[in-house]
C-alpha cells in the first residue's frame, strides 16, 4: 500500500496493563504540572539530583575503554563513508540540476515526479551589520533573496 509494508497483529485486551498505563500516565502528568524532572533511575527526584548524577561528565575527562576506542574508530570510519557518499550525492544532484536548467519539476518517462527545484524566498540575518549595530533591531538588517530548493521525491 503506497510503498508501505502492511503488518497485521492481533492484540488482546489486558485490563491490568491498561490500569498500569493509566497510573503511569497520571504520574507523568503530575510531573509535567509540577515542572519536576523524572530521576535518572526511574524515581521522581528533583532537577538538582539529575544534575548531580551527571556532574562528573563536565568536571573531568574520562579514559576510554578498549571497547569505546573501537567504537570511536568505527564512528570515524562511518563518518568518512558518509562524507564520501554525500560528496557523490552532491555531484549527482549537480548533474541533475544542470540537466533541469530552468525547469522546476523533473518527471520520469512515465510521468512520475522525480524531483522539484523551485524558487522560494529565503530571509537571513546579515550578521556583519548586526554586529556593527547591536542596539538596533535585527530585522532592519535582514536580507531577502530568491533561492531555489532542490527536493527529491
Amino acid at each position: 500500500m503506497g510503498g508501505q509494508k502492511v503488518l497485521k497483529r492481533l492484540v488482546y485486551r489486558d485490563n491490568a496493563a491498561i490500569r498500569t498505563m493509566l497510573e503511569l500516565e497520571g504520574d507523568f502528568m503530575a510531573l509535567l504540572r509540577s515542572g519536576e524532572m523524572p530521576g535518572p533511575d526511574g524515581t521522581r527526584s528533583s532537577h538538582e539530583a539529575l544534575l548531580a548524577e551527571f556532574a562528573h561528565v563536565a568536571a573531568k575527562p574520562i579514559r576510554a575503554t578498549k571497547e569505546i576506542e573501537r567504537e570511536m574508530r568505527e564512528i570515524r570510519i562511518l563518518d568518512e563513508g558518509i562524507k564520501a557518499r554525500k560528496a557523490q550525492i552532491e555531484k549527482r544532484k549537480q548533474r541533475v540540476q544542470a540537466f533541469m536548467g530552468e525547469a522546476s519539476d523533473l518527471i520520469s518517462r512515465h510521468d512520475e515526479p522525480l524531483a522539484y527545484w523551485r524558487w522560494r524566498k529565503d530571509t537571513r540575518v546579515n550578521t556583519t551589520a548586526l554586529k556593527a549595530k547591536r542596539n538596533d533591531i535585527w530585522h532592519k538588517f535582514a536580507e531577502t533573496k530568491d533561492v531555489r530548493r532542490f527536493t527529491i521525491e
